[in-house]
């Protein structure tokens, strides 16, 4: 087998290590660590997207493309490694790895659309049938867990021998989560993610809207961009104002984690994922999550375990849950203590990247295997 370090994988993703979104988090997270190994292979993460703006953005795509081209031409790419959400972003990923696939270079294809399936249902069939042909042409096509696998091989007709299960991961906090005060009676509440119908804010808004709320003890931090000053301007019609409820706008690696670790319970009633890093961050700092059986949530999440699992667009049964909890503190230290060891067996940086090396590297041995036959 090729020595780990021997080799170059490109790494491609909107906005690099820098992004903002949960891809973008994980490409950070995983980039980094794998550059602080010794013998592990060199990573080159090129951007095709630039610093956000949809007028630079062109010109950053052209620049990745020449890059690309340039590399694997030259024989400096030995894998591609893609990142894909949905949309434009499929056309783009197949037109920057068209190089590769051309001169027989492993591209592995990381799939991360938390709307993709309403993405491809919208398309006409040739263009299905494109979108098929070019993810049955990837050496390997990376799912976030197995509602996600069984839709690529169901749905989308690929191999399952070319599907690779691979969940995100976080690295572990570096300071514990606030204890809470036996004394205190407020329950902190947290959302992180994007500011909009997507992540589930109107039912949220709507489920704390309720009477019973207005008796209890509670607060609400809300990061995240998005439709920040419409939802804070409907959830202030409903009473739910500052100090109780907070929205921070969008926070940085730093603050996100400072908020997680002084929160008791994550709510996240998401319409469609992936596999949110929200809820696995939560899970590393021992908070009850509550959430919707979406995406990959389930493969993180179990019932009354280490979370609450509720309908997606149902306020009255996120309300429910919510009120629950708030209620109920021995219910919050079992749940918290649950998603910290589930964080620990499944979810830790370390161990997904022993697992990205491993593919890499098995890539890489049957290429030189190729090489050698021609």
């Amino acid at each position: 087998m090729t020595m780990a370090g021997e080799f170059t994988v490109y790494v491609i993703s909107p906005g690099g290590t820098q992004a903002r979104g949960g891809m973008g988090r994980m490409v950070r997270y995983f980039v980094n660590e794998i550059r602080r190994r010794e013998g592990a292979p060199d990573i080159v993460v090129v951007d095709t997207y630039g610093p956000g703006s949809k007028f630079l953005m062109p010109v950053f795509f052209l620049l990745a493309l020449l890059r690309l081209s340039a590399a694997c031409m030259a024989g400096k790419a030995d894998i591609l490694h893609a990142h894909v959400s949905e949309r434009g972003s499929v056309l783009r990923k197949f037109i920057l790895c068209l190089p590769a696939l051309l001169l027989g270079i492993p591209v592995i294809m990381h799939m991360h659309g938390a709307e993709f399936v309403q993405f491809y249902k919208k398309l006409p069939a040739p263009l299905k049938n494109l979108v098929c042909g070019f993810l049955r042409k990837c050496d390997s096509v990376v799912v976030l867990g197995s509602a996600w696998q069984e839709y690529v091989v169901n749905e989308l007709k690929l191999d399952p021998s070319q599907i690779v299960i691979l969940h995100n991961a976080v690295p572990a906090p570096l300071v514990g989560r606030r204890a809470e005060e036996p004394e205190s009676r407020e329950c902190r509440l947290a959302f992180v993610g994007e500011v909009g119908e997507r992540k589930g804010i109107p039912e949220l808004i709507e489920a704390l809207a309720q009477p019973r709320f207005q008796v209890a003890s509670w607060s609400l931090r809300i990061a995240g961009n998005g439709a920040v000053r419409h939802f804070q301007a409907v959830a202030e019609k409903k009473d739910l104002k500052s100090p109780r409820v907070n929205f921070l706008g969008w926070t940085d690696e730093h603050i996100t984690r400072q908020l997680l670790a002084d929160s008791d319970i994550l709510i996240l009633p998401s319409h469609n994922e992936g596999l949110p890093m929200a809820i696995l961050e939560a899970l590393s700092y021992g908070l009850a999550v509550i959430t919707t059986p979406v995406g990959s949530i389930l493969d993180a999440i179990d019932d009354r375990q280490n979370g609450l699992i509720v309908p997606p667009k149902n306020a009255e049964k996120l309300s429910d849950a919510i009120f629950e909890l708030i209620n109920d503190s021995e219910l919050r230290r079992r749940l918290g203590c649950s998603a910290r060891e589930k964080f620990e067996r499944h979810f830790e940086i370390g161990p997904y990247c022993d697992r990205l090396i491993s593919l890499y590297g098995e890539h890489m041995t049957g290429r030189v295997k190729a090489l050698g036959r021609q």
